[in-house]
């Protein structure tokens, strides 16, 4: 682990529960915050094998982000519940993030789904572990089941993600050109800077919702991505 004092003035979290999924909902906001000095912490909570562990730690090293990985199993909700609650609020409390991610609370996955809802539960201000101040998101679905509000333009680092995910080379079949996670996010990146109003040239984005953060503002994220943020509002998509 990581002591805070190696650590930049700013950090955030990105939790995943297999160790393909940061890099695939958050690698372009993960680029955009490296620009900005940032330190990126990725953290696998679920069981990994030594190639994906591999992998993941290849695409870190293209991301320029530091992965963790807790490999807490899945199959016992309360014995997942026990052990990520004995570890999850230490690694947070040494990290000391500005913001968190979590999976989609509403996704078609039960690891994603039960990790998130216990992740949220953990840092919301009841919870008692002195993690509630944290500004809290939730990444994109596949399924798009869960309502975005926040977006961003990913287009300036969209390359260099691509890179990162082919990194992933377990979801490679010969028979089809790129892998998987390529031509998935390459399709859900597109429709997202679609639903950017006209006129804006946004090729590629990344979508997300704010669960828990400050009561006066949107979101952290205007400030620090002034010309990549749009925020979801009743009359439509503003600038802010």
């Amino acid at each position: 682990m990581i002591s805070k004092k190696h650590l930049s003035a700013h950090s955030v979290v990105m939790f995943d529960p297999h160790p393909d999924d940061a890099d695939w909902w958050t690698g372009g906001l993960t680029l955009l915050l490296r620009r900005k000095g940032w330190d990126v912490h990725y953290i696998c909570v679920g069981p990994t094998t030594r190639t994906t562990r591999q992998q993941a730690q290849a695409s870190a090293r293209v991301l320029g982000v530091q992965r963790h990985f807790l490999e807490i199993p899945f199959e016992d909700g309360a014995i997942f519940r026990q052990q990520l609650k004995q570890t999850a609020p230490k690694l947070l409390l040494r990290l000391d993030p500005d913001l968190v991610f979590i999976p989609p609370v509403t996704d078609y996955h039960y690891h994603h789904v039960l990790l998130a809802r216990e992740l949220f539960a953990l840092m919301h201000w009841s919870a008692g572990h002195g993690l509630g101040g944290l500004e809290i998101y939730e990444y994109d679905s596949s399924e798009n089941r869960n309502p975005i509000d926040c977006y961003l333009d990913i287009s300036a680092v969209w390359n260099r993600h691509l890179k990162s995910l082919r990194c992933h080379r377990i979801f490679e079949r010969s028979s089809i050109p790129d892998n998987t996670l390529v031509r998935i996010k390459t399709g859900r990146a597109m429709i997202l800077g679609a639903a950017l109003p006209v006129g804006l040239p946004v090729l590629y984005a990344e979508g997300y919702r704010l669960l828990q953060g400050k009561p006066k503002i949107i979101s952290s994220l205007p400030k620090l991505l002034p010309e990549e943020f749009f925020f979801r509002a009743t009359e439509g998509l503003l600038r802010l």
